[in-house]
């Protein structure tokens, strides 16, 4: 599944005789990825009152009944789908 997302992010060059590319840049994520799963920011302190969607995995734990009242407080317009996949959404379904 993570490589099947992955290659859903691949794009060809202008050449057929260029090799394809990742439309996200690799070298941010690679030199950030430690700080990627850090959220410093506590319940109030920042809030989104646009329009936001979450998708949920039914058969992901990622999403779950004690972090979703945390996100209506970050995100109070947020609306939450569910798809029968696991927590890889993008590549499942």
């Amino acid at each position: 599944m993570t490589r099947a997302f992955l290659l859903t992010n691949l794009k060809a060059s202008h050449s057929a005789h260029e090799p394809l590319q990742f439309q996200i840049p690799l070298d941010i994520i690679g030199r950030n990825i430690s700080e990627m799963g850090l959220f410093p920011y506590e319940p109030g302190e920042r809030i989104w009152n646009g329009p936001t969607l979450f998708i949920k995995g039914m058969k992901s734990k990622y999403i779950n009944k004690h972090n979703v009242p945390i996100a209506r407080e970050f995100f109070p317009q947020m609306t939450l789908e569910q798809l029968d996949t696991g927590h890889w959404v993008h590549a499942e379904k």
